[in-house]
């Protein structure tokens, strides 16, 4: 009888360490960082020269973290009010992007990196870039 109930007992503590979350590893995650620097259009054609050249980089220790990594470039209206999205691009094998975006809306500019899984446990953390505000009325 008393063999039976220690064989109960572990059988039990065996189940409740598989059901447990603590028993569960935690994903393993990547830092982000994102940059955004911006430059008018000059070097560009003739018709793109009312615009501003958006580019930055995503830097991460891990390359699946900053390779062809989705980016989108937002703006808030001066003033206030809900960001608009001016661009999305994806980055190249050394982390960089560039977007061209016309150059008549002023407000603050900025970028994020979505969260990205990996799989296997590892995650790309989020990340959103320091802002530039940009006023282009003359």
């Amino acid at each position: 009888m008393v063999k039976r109930a220690a064989l109960l007992i572990g059988s039990v503590a065996v189940a409740l360490c598989l059901v447990s979350p603590s028993g569960a590893a935690a994903p393993q995650k990547f830092s982000t960082t994102v940059t955004l620097e911006v430059q008018m259009g000059v070097r560009a054609p003739a018709a793109a020269r009312g615009t501003f050249d958006w580019h930055g980089r995503v830097k991460s220790a891990k390359d699946q973290c900053k390779n062809r990594r989705f980016v989108t470039l937002y703006t808030v209206p001066e003033g206030g009010g809900k960001p608009a999205i001016r661009g999305s691009f994806t980055t190249g094998k050394n982390g960089r992007y560039s977007v061209i975006v016309e150059a008549n809306y002023d407000g603050e500019y900025y970028a994020e990196a979505a969260k990205r899984i990996l799989g296997n446990g590892k995650v790309c953390k989020f990340d959103r870039s320091e802002s530039i505000v940009r006023d282009v009325a003359p």
